[in-house]
């Protein structure tokens, strides 16, 4: 459900690339608190998704320019929170049936 949310547009958001798009986390999955966070997932092709896992391009700059500085900051945020089983998974519901 979240990777659907996050691949909604079909594209990738680095390159515009159609075709297969992986849902990319910006904060890693150990962050439980953001793992399935809408805001912590941008869309990459394959590519794409390699440079930004292994840090081949500025990671922090080109999130910005998708977030916005007071977004990314927020995610920061919320990835350093303690993680509860209160996960609104249906928020997370509602947001992919608003997209299709």
């Amino acid at each position: 459900m979240w990777a659907a949310y996050v691949k909604r547009h079909g594209a990738c958001v680095r390159c515009g690339k159609q075709g297969p798009i992986d849902a990319a986390h910006i904060v890693g999955r150990a962050h439980l608190s953001v793992r399935y966070d809408p805001a912590n997932g941008i869309a990459l092709c394959r590519y794409c998704h390699q440079d930004f896992d292994a840090y081949r391009m500025d990671r922090e700059a080109f999130i910005v320019s998708v977030l916005g500085e007071a977004e990314y900051q927020a995610l920061r945020l919320r990835a350093m929170t303690p993680w509860t089983r209160e996960y609104p998974i249906a928020r997370l519901q509602e947001l992919v049936k608003e997209k299709k």
